[in-house]
């Protein structure tokens, strides 16, 4: 450890490196400068580890050596010797983060101790940081480690004696979690990905923790390449889909405020980590259907049934739902897409392929199943059931029905009470 003794007296300096056992204490070297210019020049050609110098001294005294030090962010232990106890020089030290300040004259035992003190502090910190730097190279390698693993489990790499392993450690969902498979496409060129690399995982992964899942579930992101993630989410508990799709669309919020950009996020329903290979080819295979991307929420259409085979899907269920309960009013495509936290085009394209209609069309031909209930079970008068479904004119509820079931509305309750 090196030492640099500074004072523009010879004899001082002279005095302190001849009249201490300096090894005794840890020093291995020490340095002699009667001027800070002379201080500079010692301190650029050699490594310093702690500063003794006077305060006053002519043309630039040592605290303005100090502030130097400082500014430079130079590593240095500072103890600062004066002649004069001034509480503004006592100010400045502290202002300064000296380590100690001495009154002289002192004898050399007491400035001893103090270097001996400092020697032991610049140990420590030296510790500190050596412990700091070995936390953050095993963390960055745990984090490389977990990545690569819970890549393998969305590829089909990955071993399950592996995962379970490393699950039990935490930072991977265990096989008896709740666990949500997604998809997230940046929708931006490689050239606005590399103007934020190396940090855009890092950025997604704060937007993650902080804003779309604080202290709610687990979660892990993982780059595939050309501005596409894969996600998971798990939690011990059940996740419950609606509470799902409030934090996704937060994830998309967030992505828009941290990052400038709304991607497309494609997620699974919540399933088992049985089932997470499949549910990812199904994810890529949904994103590689659509032929133009666009920003927004996207769920896969179909749950996994126990088997791993393609079950029920519950998009129309919803569907049906929303629409009943709003039957009177006049629904539009993207009030259901916002509803259910889909893009009305994807909306669109699914309600086709499980029905063969049109979002349109399928509300329209769910409105006139109520009102042909109603119409045979009830005795509403024809002009309410048109409303109940919401026609505000009756001529009009009339020809939409005829051409529906080619009968007219009366003639649908003349033959149903036959």
């Amino acid at each position: 450890m090196n030492l640099l003794i500074v004072d523009d007296s010879i004899s001082v300096v002279d005095g302190l490196r001849e009249n201490i056992d300096w090894a005794k204490i840890g020093i291995t070297q020490t340095f002699g400068a009667y001027s800070a210019f002379e201080a500079r020049l010692i301190i650029g050609m050699h490594p310093i580890d702690i500063l003794l110098s006077d305060i006053e001294m002519p043309l630039e005294d040592g605290l303005s050596l100090v502030t130097w030090v400082r500014e430079q962010k130079l590593d240095i232990c500072v103890i600062l010797l004066t002649a004069h106890a001034k509480f503004s020089y006592a100010q400045q030290s502290l202002k300064l983060d000296a380590f100690d300040y001495i009154l002289q004259p002192s004898p050399y035992h007491e400035i001893a101790a103090a270097v001996g003190r400092a020697v032991e502090k610049v140990k420590q910190d030296k510790l500190s940081r050596e412990m700091s730097e070995y936390g953050e190279k095993y963390v960055q390698s745990r984090e490389a480690i977990l990545a690569a693993a819970f890549l393998g489990q969305l590829t089909g790499a990955a071993t399950s004696g592996s995962i379970r392993e490393l699950a039990e450690q935490g930072g991977l969902p265990k096989a008896e979690q709740s666990v949500a498979v997604g998809l997230l496409d940046l929708l931006k060129p490689r050239e606005w990905q590399e103007s934020l690399q190396p940090r855009l995982t890092q950025m997604l992964r704060e937007v993650l923790s902080r804003l779309a899942f604080p202290l709610k579930w687990n979660n892990r992101l993982v780059s595939t390449g050309s501005g596409l993630f894969g996600l998971a989410v798990w939690s011990d508990s059940e996740i419950r889909e609606d509470a799902l799709q409030r934090q996704m669309m937060l994830l998309l919020q967030g992505c828009l405020q941290q990052l400038g950009t709304t991607p497309a996020v494609w997620i699974a329903h919540p399933d088992t980590t049985t089932h997470m290979h499949e549910i990812w080819t199904r994810l890529n295979d949904e994103r590689t259907r659509c032929e133009k991307k666009v920003p927004g929420l996207f769920w896969l259409s179909e749950k996994l049934s126990p088997d791993g085979k393609n079950g029920d899907m519950e998009l129309i269920g919803k569907i049906n739902e929303y629409i009943d309960r709003h039957m009177e009013d006049a629904i539009h495509r993207t009030d259901l897409a916002e509803a259910l936290f889909l893009n009305p085009d994807y909306l669109n394209r699914l309600v086709k392929q499980e029905t063969g209609k049109t979002v349109k069309e399928y509300i329209l031909e769910r409105k006139l199943q109520m009102a042909r209930r109603l119409l045979t079970t009830t005795r509403l008068p024809v002009n309410l059931i048109a409303a109940r479904v919401g026609f505000t004119q009756l001529s009009h509820f009339s020809a939409t029905y005829k051409k529906a079931f080619d009968l007219s509305p009366m003639q649908e309750r003349k033959e149903g009470n036959e």
